[in-house]
Formats: structure tokens, sequence, C-alpha cells
């Protein structure tokens, strides 16, 4: 996913492991700042 991964996608399980975790932070961070702004226009 990312230019540069931690570990290379090439070894079987563990290539993959960074990726999702790198997905998994961007999509909990893309929640936050949408509850945030739903929050805030709420007000």
């Amino acid at each position: 996913m990312t230019p540069l991964d931690l570990i290379p996608d090439f070894l079987p399980v563990v290539g993959f492991a960074d990726d999702a975790a790198v997905l998994t932070s961007v999509i909990a961070f893309i929640k936050n700042k949408l509850n945030e702004t739903k929050t805030s226009r709420a007000q």
C-alpha cells in the first residue's frame, strides 16, 4: 500500500500485516474526523 513498506509484501503473511495496520489506522482517523465534523455541525 505504501511506497515504503516496513516489511516487504513478498514475505507471506507478515508482509501484509504492516499494510493492514496502516489501513486500520487511516480508517480510524477518518472515522474520528467525520464524527468531529458531525458533532460540530449539530451544535
